[in-house]
């Protein structure tokens, strides 16, 4: 078996530093709804704090509002989960 087969297997990553890092999630052993679920709780975890750690850089945010000022047309999340789900059902 290849490192990188063996790393997915035990879910080792590594970070930017190269240092490796063990993940609790078993990607390779989830279906694709447990996926999306997972992916949900994860942005929703980390929009909560995006702003107070500088997390979103300064250009996208001025392009969000620059949007905003335009009165973009922005999909209601509601409606996308919905089509998505229609996919992979």
């Amino acid at each position: 078996m290849s490192t990188k087969n063996t790393a997915r297997l035990y879910g080792i990553l590594r970070n930017k530093k190269g240092h490796k890092m063990e993940s609790a999630l078993k990607l390779d052993q989830l279906n694709l709804s447990d996926k999306f679920i997972v992916l949900e709780e994860l942005w929703e975890d980390m929009s909560k704090h995006a702003s107070a750690n500088g997390f979103t850089p300064q250009w996208h945010l001025e392009i969000l509002k620059e949007r905003e000022d335009k009165n973009s047309v922005f999909n209601n999340i509601k409606d996308v989960k919905q089509r998505l789900q229609k996919q992979i059902d």
